[in-house]
């Protein structure tokens, strides 16, 4: 979104543009959320994975405040523009360094019983958005 700023965009075309992104941004998120929780289902005891991701919450919240914190408080002088940057730049490479260990990871055969592929998903959530609109 970022971007688009930087490329001159402006107006009611930014506008749409943003809100696309963040349609865009919200359905990676629930495509990369569904792909957490069953890989955590395929490699994480059942007693264990709500601590696994109750730690994982609490440090990620632990750090983003903490990375607010220093940068709405902090006097300009000792918040160079450089280290927000360089902290974009190592949250990509991170996301980019977790999608590709995701990657690796050895698709084993696991409980699929039930299971319905991304495309039925969608369809229903359509269908029961066009039909129930209460």
């Amino acid at each position: 979104m970022g971007l688009l700023a930087m490329f001159g965009v402006s107006g009611s075309l930014a506008g749409w543009l943003i809100i696309g992104l963040l349609v865009l941004f919200s359905c990676a998120r629930g495509v990369a959320s569904v792909a957490a929780k069953d890989t955590l289902g395929k490699t994480v005891s059942k007693g264990k994975r709500g601590k696994v991701s109750g730690y994982a919450a609490t440090l990620s919240g632990i750090v983003a405040c903490a990375v607010g914190a220093y940068f709405a408080l902090a006097p300009s002088d000792f918040r160079p523009d450089w280290l927000l940057y360089g902290l974009l730049i190592l949250a990509g490479i991170s996301w980019f360094a977790a999608a590709t260990a995701y990657a690796r990871i050895p698709e084993l055969p696991g409980a699929t019983e039930g299971a319905r592929g991304i495309s039925d998903l969608l369809t229903a959530q359509i269908k029961l958005l066009l039909q129930d609109r209460e």
